[in-house]
């Protein structure tokens, strides 16, 4: 979608250490190989920003965030999707169902209701040894 209006949301840099140039990705004269290749670092990217921002989140602040932490996951499955698919985005468009979201969401929802209780838990016994 963003190519047929003639945007590209991929720095310059990236472009360029694969030898892609603008005028043939927006032309889609870009080899899949190549476009593969970019997006496949994109997503590695992705997810590496992903697990360091969840591992500089506070445990205590993770059920605060829940919401978002929802929407991770709903991200990281159709980032999975789309990588599932060789990163074939010039030719299919990709989404997930209502109902595939609203289970990763419910999921996602019971496992950070669990580490609350587990650390509620944890923090009351402490209390309750030290006080």
């Amino acid at each position: 979608k963003d190519l047929s209006q003639n945007q590209i949301l991929f720095a310059k840099d990236d472009l360029a250490f694969f030898q892609i140039n603008e005028q043939t990705l927006i032309s889609h004269h870009t080899p899949q190989d190549l476009i593969a290749s970019l997006l496949y670092r994109q997503a590695n990217r992705a997810r590496t920003l992903y697990e360091k921002a969840l591992a500089a989140l506070p445990e205590n602040d993770r059920f605060k965030v829940a919401s978002l932490l929802h929407l991770a996951k709903i991200y990281m499955a159709l980032l999975d999707e789309i990588e599932n698919a060789n990163f074939d985005v010039l030719n299919q468009r990709f989404s997930l169902t209502p109902l595939r979201k609203w289970w990763l969401a419910w999921r996602s929802h019971l496992e950070e209701k669990q580490r609350f209780r587990a650390l509620q838990k944890l923090i009351n016994e402490k209390v309750t040894v030290h006080g």
